[in-house]
């Protein structure tokens, strides 16, 4: 990322910040202080500081990074410059690209097959958070659950999604709201594949297989394909 685009977001967040009515002049000076250092930081360091929360006291870094530092109480998590280009390069948000990275060594995965891997992790990551099916069957709150874990899987926490549509599953299954379990049981097993847990994603398309009726013809081609390549995934 070019330097004046880090400038820009260090502007960004002094501008779009929403300070408390009570906050003094001096606090606020303050605050455009802080912003200002830690973007000159960032120009000199090839940092790139994102998605800071103006809303506290002095201000608290919301973003996932690859490490982190406290500035004047205020902590900030900042990603590497050539982490965001592989990120915006692969579609998937930084703090998902990081978790996924870290997945990645953990399963000791080959150096000559990590980019393979990695594009393979971002398309299924895209599909979890964009699988939807509109019915006017669905509950709201079935559909605040999803998007609660759309927002999980982007920032990262993969448990945590799978714990929203979890619930949904079972909120579907108990109203009898079979085709929006299903969406959300491919949805799981996007996240799994995001994981390389093919095992678990196999159990969880043959799922929304079973739930989907044959008149959702697109929907079933999909959750065939799906299967088919977790299947695929637990030979390798």
């Amino acid at each position: 990322m070019r330097p004046i685009d880090v400038l820009g977001y260090t502007i960004q967040s002094f501008v779009t910040c929403r300070a408390p009515s009570h906050t003094s002049r001096g606090a606020l000076w303050r605050r455009a202080l802080c912003i200002a250092l830690l973007g000159a930081g960032a120009l000199l360091g090839g940092e790139v500081i994102l998605g800071l929360d103006m809303n506290g006291p002095i201000g608290t870094a919301s973003a996932f990074g690859e490490g982190s530092r406290t500035v004047r109480g205020t902590e900030v998590r900042r990603y590497s410059a050539g982490h965001i280009k592989l990120a915006k390069k692969l579609r998937v948000h930084p703090a998902a690209l990081k978790t996924i990275r870290e997945i990645l060594r953990q399963k000791k995965i080959p150096q000559a097959d990590r980019h393979r891997c990695l594009t393979e992790a971002a398309g299924y990551y895209r599909k979890a958070i964009s699988r939807h099916l509109r019915n006017r069957h669905d509950a709201a709150v079935v559909g605040a659950l999803r998007a609660k874990a759309e927002r999980a899987i982007k920032a990262g926490a993969f448990s945590r999604a799978e714990k929203f549509l979890m619930k949904a599953i079972t909120l579907d299954a108990r109203s009898g709201r079979g085709v929006s379990a299903a969406i959300s049981s491919l949805k799981v097993g996007d996240l799994m594949m995001v994981q390389w847990k093919y095992a678990t994603a196999t159990k969880y398309y043959k799922k929304a297989l079973a739930l989907l009726p044959r008149s959702a013809k697109r929907e079933r081609e999909n959750a065939r394909a799906a299967y088919g390549e977790a299947t695929i995934g637990c030979r390798r």
